[in-house]
């Protein structure tokens, strides 16, 4: 049936209308357009099929640093067509539609904590676009006034997990110090891998005066460059000399034994080196929250 119809237009192209010369209408004045094969054949396959393409797009609008985003594509009336998604104008997943009616998924990478475009074309129009608002990794309740000291001798590590990998570009912490006395002491902090449920290797560092804190709480941030992986990670923070920052925390239960996500290792003095000596790395005295962020954006 297909066939005919198609011949039909065909030969409505080549001889002209019915009734009209072989030769076909004359015309003396203005502009037509003639259409071409493909036109025809889209005209057609609607004529028997009775639908035009039709879209509907399923994405949500907020999401984790780090965590996998599911775009979801119901095609109707679509097959062969081309579709293309894009996260911030890159191209991130491509597909053609196997059938008339079919659910194409796509799997994004939250890789950048800010408000993101998202945007779906089918054979090249933009059919689909909205916002996606990403939140960086931590915890960012800052409610109370509960806050631990960190020296050069109190060392503090929080830990992190990702599903996915990214670019780290900042560590940032809720932070005070209770005088104005400078020492000249700097704020270290540190990106470590895992091991076996406590900090490791150091896999980035960075370090700022610690006259950038205030003597009241404010978030202090600290510019560094990692690329990591699935998996778990450790901040720890510490001080280069004999002086103390404040990191604020959310008390969970003051009754309860400290969780697996903070950390603290008290130093030795060697007297004889009057350097200050590792330990170990042991939970907390009750369980708590530090208040922290990890992003992929230059804070």
């Amino acid at each position: 049936m297909q066939k005919i119809i198609i011949g039909v237009f065909v030969a409505l192209l080549l001889f002209g209308c019915i009734g009209q010369p072989a030769s076909g209408p004359k015309v003396k004045e203005g502009n037509i357009t003639i259409p071409t094969l493909n036109d025809v054949i889209q005209e057609t396959n609607k004529t028997i099929s009775g639908c035009s393409p039709e879209y509907t797009v399923t994405a949500p609008s907020t999401a984790a640093l780090s965590s996998t985003v599911l775009v979801s594509i119901k095609a109707e009336c679509a097959k062969n067509s081309s579709l293309e998604i894009f996260f911030n104008g890159a191209s991130v997943g491509k597909s053609t539609v196997p059938a008339d009616s079919s659910i194409l998924n796509f799997n994004i990478i939250a890789s950048n904590d800010k408000t993101n475009k998202l945007e779906i074309k089918a054979d090249g129009s933009s059919i689909h676009s909205s916002d996606l608002t990403v939140s960086s990794i931590g915890f960012t309740d800052t409610s109370g006034t509960d806050n631990d000291a960190i020296s050069i001798k109190s060392w503090k590590a929080i830990a992190f997990d990702l599903d996915n990998k990214i670019e780290v570009r900042s560590v940032g912490a809720y932070m005070k110090k209770l005088t104005a006395l400078d020492l000249g002491s700097d704020i270290v902090v540190e990106i470590r891998s895992d091991s076996s449920g406590t900090p490791g290797s150091v896999l980035a560092t960075s370090k700022t005066p610690l006259s950038s804190a205030t003597l009241s709480e404010n978030w202090v941030y600290f510019p560094l460059n990692a690329t990591l992986n699935k998996g778990r990670y450790w901040i720890t923070f510490r001080l280069t000399k004999d002086d103390s920052i404040y990191i604020h925390y959310v008390p969970v239960d003051k009754k309860a034994p400290g969780n697996l996500n903070h950390m603290k290792m008290d130093l030795i003095k060697n007297e004889d080196t009057t350097i200050w000596e590792e330990t170990k790395w042991e939970i907390l005295p009750f369980d708590r929250k530090y208040s922290f962020i990890v992003s992929a954006q230059n804070n």
